[in-house]
């Protein structure tokens, strides 16, 4: 099938000579003459093999048709349309170029079974694709009254429309699965009674089935912050373990892939939720063990209300007596090591609230400690 081909590539050749404009409708003509030749040619070769020899003939001629589509796009590239002459000129390539892209599409819809679907798109094709991709993801995020995580929104936009570089554009499979995506997507947007919070928007899109190395970042990334946002080891433990439940009871909602060469997303966030779920386990092992062995204190109980230590320790603070690495890593360090008369716990929260609000009459009451302290100390002179 690669000779079929050959006979396109004088066409091309005269092309990169600046032709006449008479010449212009004969070179048109020569090319809708060749490319329905090299079809039936095709046709009449694939009726007379087995299935195996025609799936090969099929992606011979599918390749040899993106080789002349790259020629083609290079000869369009080379010489701007700056003269009447290369005016016409581009103009007869961009119908060679379409006449290509047409070959190709019809090749996809008649041979389903043999088109090679991993092949990258044609980049005009793409550039067109990519644009109606573009606005149908717009219309879905603006007409939508759930008002989406713009965070989410943003990313979705940026994998959505890649740049068209070889190595980025997406293949005729992966086309396939963003026309199922969008108009899923937009549905579910449609029958949710209420705003989906980030977990929820996250799950939906595990049951599009994004296996999408960047989705997987932007996930790993999601589930960090709410781990390191939580307060304590336990508060930790339930966030990961909601994450998880979340993750492994979400469905698929269409059965294809992004990337059918890599696992599925829901697979691979199930092993990264498991892994972090086994580092919390870790340490607090190595907690209890320190505190088994009188190492680490849980808890040091005090006299004082949660205010009255929170003024205490930023009097500490203030004389230079405690240098804390940061205010949040000693508000949680109290948290976590100190309990008071009113409660057993406190919360790195409550702590920092009293920490920067202090009233009058705490205050006089870590006065009146200080004091004590202070005339402690004046005895032992």
């Amino acid at each position: 099938m690669n000779d079929e081909h050959l006979n396109f590539r004088p066409i091309i050749e005269a092309m990169a000579k600046i032709p006449e404009q008479a010449t212009l409708p004969a070179f048109e003509s020569e090319i809708k003459l060749e490319s329905r030749r090299m079809t039936d040619a095709l046709l009449n070769a694939v009726c007379q093999v087995t299935a195996k020899k025609a799936r090969n003939h099929i992606r011979q001629y599918q390749q040899g048709l993106l080789s002349l589509l790259s020629a083609v796009q290079k000869a369009t590239h080379a010489s701007p349309a700056k003269t009447a002459a290369n005016k016409f000129r581009q103009e007869m390539l961009n119908t060679f170029s379409n006449t290509i892209a047409e070959n190709l599409q019809h090749l996809s819809t008649h041979f389903p079974g043999h088109f090679n679907r991993d092949s990258p798109l044609p980049a005009l094709y793409w550039e067109q694709e990519r644009i109606r991709l573009e606005k149908q993801a717009k219309a879905i995020f603006q007409n939508t009254t759930l008002q989406i995580d713009t965070q989410i929104t943003s990313f979705l936009q940026n994998i959505i429309t890649v740049t068209d570089e070889d190595t980025q554009r997406p293949t005729y499979r992966q086309l396939h699965y963003w026309r199922l995506f969008l108009p899923a997507l937009s549905k579910m947007f449609k029958s949710a009674v209420q705003k989906p919070g980030s977990l929820e928007t996250i799950c939906m899109l595990i049951s599009l089935n994004l296996n999408h190395p960047a989705f997987y970042t932007f996930c790993c990334s999601f589930i960090q912050s709410e781990i390191q946002s939580c307060e304590d080891l336990t508060t930790q433990y339930k966030t990961s373990y909601l994450i998880k439940k979340c993750i492994s009871q979400t469905a698929p909602a269409i059965s294809c892939h992004h990337s059918p060469h890599l696992p599925p997303i829901n697979t691979t966030l199930l092993a990264y939720m498991t892994a972090e779920i086994t580092y919390l386990q870790s340490i607090d092992s190595i907690a209890g063990e320190l505190s088994h062995q009188s190492l680490l204190n849980n808890r040091y109980k005090v006299t004082l209300t949660v205010k009255q230590l929170a003024i205490f320790i930023q009097l500490q603070v203030s004389a230079k007596i405690i240098s804390p690495g940061s205010p949040k890593l000693l508000h949680e360090y109290i948290s976590r090591h100190y309990s008071t008369m009113e409660t057993s716990h406190i919360s790195a929260k409550s702590f920092k609230n009293a920490y920067y609000s202090a009233s009058t009459t705490d205050l006089e009451k870590v006065i009146d400690k200080l004091l004590t302290m202070l005339a402690i100390a004046q005895e032992k002179r």
